[in-house]
């Protein structure tokens, strides 16, 4: 790969700090190939107000119900790229802010800051004039390298390494499956033996020094592998594990985890001279049952000693997450049932994830183990926060630890906050929401968000975004501005965050349908027929709500606490798009008049159970997982080679869109009558209970049915105790 450096010239001898080198970011964060596992689809822009001003006090933000904040992609793949100057930012001498385009130029190259109002000196002799050859004062987003590094195109084989741990209480077949499929992810990997140790604590100094004599044989560099190696590795440890006569059914995953932090603290002791990080793969059956971390259920079940291992579970895994993130180690945990929603903990406070694989299933098992290898941009991450006093920051919702969390100095100005991020991943955002802690008499707010980690050419990059938000006295202007997307993924992530720590779910029913209920009444207004009506662009706001209430990640649908809490966890850290998909998912009808080579055509629908029409072929996109749906009748309609190219172009269309997704979705057909087909008609509004002339209104391909059509359609339903969503909108503007 080549990088192109051009310089700019101003027509001036350059500034003391050199000659600025313009470096298209994408060449050195993400792949331009798409085919590769690190592209990543280029998005506009990575930063998303909840609404484009903000009133000047609490009492209208209170009464409105609706937060103020801002959605935060540190390391997204912007298009086109940002501005990338290879010298050090210039930064105001009293608060620390980076120069931007929103600073007060004067002619003898000093500048005004507008987040302080301190007049500022500058050695690069900024003036008026030169504004247009400076990007940093005239775009809102730059970029900075520290001038100290080039960049290197290949990075050492030390830098990153990658440790893979297995439980061998799954089956032959799962463990063959598992083999073959780290195989594929990493290359080269010649094992000579395996040493096992008993898990029921951790590794003494002295079994220590024995991995210290024989860590070349543990770690080793990745070239060509072949499942052959693996297996080897895997038949030392049986025939090990055999002779120790350790019972079966036994997982002890903290002394496993700690054995490799361990091993992996040898290897940076080693290699003084370059800072090292790397990933954690584990592979486990089941909860831990066995040592450190455990939680033995077996020895009391009891409500009392159930939660005395949990408390001690929980402190366990929250040490074991800081040592692993100081070491910059990111942790995922690939496993079936786990029951224990805590080791989200050790994945989200690292940078990894729980991937749940009750099957494991080769194909896809491959895509998540190379994705995985590939999806960290960059390490040591770091997320200033600067704006205006009045202000005051009340939640952070993201991939950081609330501990770690720095608040600003009392005297401070501006108001700043400093998150430390446990990864740098071009998909993974922060989620900042405000109040007004006193009125504002400022005409705007000025933010400034600026991120800085260590990319995979071990260079360390400052990303930097300038944002204003005009401040208003009317609650009509600031109702104007709402933007109703960005406020449904900002209420469906708090609520998730606080799901997390509840029990029963019709506590999360509440919480929802108390802030809808909030919400009509601070931005509706009467209607004569009664209740409030929302503004055009705020409409769609109740209804995500409602998905959210009914979906995978709040409501009682058809999956395990362990399924819930793995959706949570990834909404709670996912940009806005992925976020939209997961809680108000698109559905699209397959257009089955193709016929040779046409190309597959969809078309929308509203995400309603009046879409599974006998004659339709449906496609439903949940990020996580995509259903196709064939009705009854398609079989009969069709020949059978034209349905067949059909479907095959269906499976070729969620294979594209579910290529630069991680984790990589399930995909899941069905035919209408069989009892898998609730899976997908439990995501849809039962629509068939409105009215017929709602259901027109709301859905109208129902028009192009005959009375027949639609008679037969509605007695495919059961009765439910279900609400659609016109019945529950109704019931609560009714309140």
């Amino acid at each position: 790969m080549e990088y192109h450096f051009e310089a700019v010239s101003n027509g001036r001898p350059p500034p003391s700090g050199g000659i600025d080198l313009y470096i298209p970011p994408s060449l050195q964060h993400f792949s331009e190939n798409p085919d590769h596992p690190s592209y990543v689809p280029p998005q506009s822009r990575a930063l998303f107000f909840s609404s484009t001003k903000v009133p000047n006090t609490n009492d209208t933000l209170s009464k409105m119900n609706i937060p103020f904040g801002v959605i935060f992609t540190p390391a997204e793949h912007l298009e086109p790229a940002p501005p990338c100057l290879r010298r050090p930012p210039v930064k105001c001498k009293s608060c620390g802010i980076i120069i931007n385009f929103l600073s007060k130029l004067r002619p003898d190259g000093t500048w005004n800051c507008t987040f302080c109002d301190s007049r500022n000196e500058s050695s690069r002799e900024y003036g008026d004039s030169d504004a247009v050859h400076y990007p940093e004062l005239h775009r809102s987003l730059v970029e900075y390298l520290d001038p100290t590094t080039q960049p290197s195109v290949m990075s050492s084989d030390l830098e990153c390494i990658d440790y893979y741990l297995i439980d061998l209480n799954f089956s032959a077949q799962d463990l063959n499956t598992i083999v073959s499929s780290i195989a594929a992810a990493v290359r080269d990997t010649p094992f000579a033996d395996a040493t096992v140790f008993p898990g029921i604590q951790p590794v003494s100094s002295a079994e220590m020094s024995t991995i210290s004599f024989q860590v070349n044989d543990y770690v080793v560099p990745k070239n060509e592998c072949v499942e052959t190696t693996l297996s080897i590795a895997l038949d030392a440890i049986r025939e090990t594990a055999l002779r120790r006569r350790s019972p079966s059914g036994l997982r002890c995953m903290g002394t496993a985890v700690e054995t490799c932090l361990s091993i992996h603290e040898m290897i940076q002791q080693r290699n003084q001279s370059v800072q090292l990080h790397g990933r954690v793969t584990l592979f486990i059956s089941g909860h831990p049952n066995f040592g450190p971390g455990s939680l033995p259920s077996i020895l009391d079940d009891s409500r009392e000693g159930r939660r005395y291992f949990l408390e001690q579970a929980d402190e366990y895994y929250r040490k074991l997450t800081i040592t692993a993130s100081d070491m910059d180690l990111a942790i995922d945990i690939i496993c079936g049932d786990m029951g224990v929603p805590m080791l989200n903990r050790l994945c989200l406070g690292t940078g990894g994830t729980i991937l749940l694989q009750r099957e494991m299933e080769e194909q896809q098992l491959k895509k998540n183990l190379v994705k995985g290898i590939h999806r960290v941009v960059g390490i040591r991450g770091v997320v200033d926060v600067m704006c205006n006093r009045g202000l005051r920051l009340t939640h952070v919702i993201g991939p950081s630890s609330a501990s770690q969390i720095q608040p600003e100095q009392e005297n401070d100005s501006p108001y700043r906050i400093t998150i430390p991020l446990s990864s740098v991943q071009p998909r993974t955002s922060l989620t900042l929401l405000y109040d007004i802690e006193s009125d504002l008499h400022r005409d705007n707010i000025d933010f400034q968000f600026s991120v800085s980690f260590t990319n995979s050419h071990n260079q360390r990059v400052l990303r930097v975004v300038t944002h204003r938000v005009p401040t208003t006295g009317s609650e009509e202007q600031y109702i104007a501005s709402i933007d109703g997307d960005i406020t449904a993924v900002m209420i469906s992530k708090m609520m998730c965050a606080q799901a997390r720590k509840q029990i029963d779910h019709r506590n999360n029913t509440a919480a929802v349908e108390q802030s809808v209920v909030k919400i009509l009444r601070g931005c509706g207004k009467v209607s004569r027929r009664g209740g409030y009506v929302l503004p055009t662009h705020l409409s769609l706001l109740p209804k995500r709500l409602f998905m959210l209430q009914r979906g995978p990640l709040l409501g009682p649908i058809l999956q395990h606490m362990d399924d819930i809490d793995y959706m949570r966890c990834l909404l709670i850290q996912a940009n806005l798009q992925d976020s939209l998909r997961m809680i108000d998912p698109p559905l699209f009808m397959v257009d089955s008049s193709l016929r040779g080579e046409q190309p597959l055509e969809l078309y929308p629908l509203p995400t309603e159970d009046l879409a599974m029409q006998s004659d339709k072929i449906l496609l439903l996109d949940h990020h996580t997982e995509v259903f196709r749906w064939l009705g009854g009748m398609v079989g009969r309609i069709h020949q059978t080679a034209d349905l067949e190219g059909i479907l095959k172009r269906c499976d070729e269309y969620v294979e594209s869109i579910s290529r630069h997704r991680y984790p990589h979705p399930s995909s899941h057909s069905f035919k209408e009558g069989t009892s898998m087909a609730r899976w997908i008609q439990c995501r849809l509004i039962p629509s068939h209970k409105d009215t017929t002339e709602e259901q027109l209104e709301n859905f109208p391909q129902m028009d192009e049915l005959t009375e027949e059509d639609r008679r037969r359609l509605l007695s495919k339903f059961h009765r439910t105790d279900d609400l659609s969503y016109l019945q529950w909108f109704k019931k609560l503007n009714a309140t």
